[in-house]
């Protein structure tokens, strides 16, 4: 990666930028996300911000031939997708999930991070051996990684498409059809279990809603 892998002084400051820029990116994301998520619904919010995820990707891969200016914008735009994604997506899970399950999904999604952290590191470690550890390293052990990306943020996009609302967030946009709340629900419940559910949820979020 050219001067990113050099060890001389004056290059440390871009390796520093390189290393902080996703994290900048991911603080303006999170102070965005809370506006996105109330406007667009936590469901598009998500799909939006997984979209500026997948856009930021596609410029650090073109890095290669753009030059590295191109791998920092795309860290930068890729950190805002994560910064609005780390916000929102405990939010949507905490609103959609029935009562019994909303602790575990919080704790799962955590553990799947933690889990993903694990599984990127062995990555690296691997790729990094492609054409050599030394001046023969291929491009290919740095951009086999980015590019990996890809795969579970296009899944996230697509999965994201099936999911329901935000029971909370359509209640507060006057949104409060049974049928729709009571998607969320239907794997869980018998259907006359679930009425009666999505009519308790729907008393507790509005009085919520009225002092808010």
């Amino acid at each position: 990666m050219g001067v990113y892998a050099s060890d001389l002084p004056q290059h440390q400051t871009k390796k520093g930028w390189l290393t902080s820029i996703l994290e900048l990116g991911a603080w303006l994301g999170a102070l965005l996300s809370g506006f996105m998520a109330e406007a667009a619904s936590r469901k598009y919010g998500i799909l939006i911000a997984t979209g500026v995820f997948i856009i930021g990707v596609v410029i650090q891969a073109t890095s290669i031939t753009a030059g590295h200016n191109a791998i920092l914008g795309g860290r930068f735009v890729t950190g805002m997708g994560v910064g609005s994604l780390s916000m929102i997506v405990p939010m949507y899970n905490a609103e959609v999930a029935p009562p019994e399950v909303r602790g575990s999904l919080i704790a799962l999604q955590q553990l799947a991070i933690c889990f993903g952290i694990m599984i990127s590191f062995w990555i690296n470690y691997g790729t990094n051996y492609i054409g050599g550890t030394g001046s023969t390293q291929s491009d290919a052990a740095w951009l086999v990684p980015i590019c990996l990306q890809l795969f579970p943020a296009v899944v996230l996009f697509g999965g994201i498409l099936f999911m329901p609302f935000s029971p909370r967030w359509l209640v507060h946009h006057n949104v409060s059809t049974v049928s729709i709340l009571s998607s969320r629900f239907m794997p869980f419940r018998p259907v006359l279990e679930t009425s009666e559910i999505v009519s308790l949820s729907c008393s507790r979020i509005t009085p919520v809603l009225t002092l808010e």
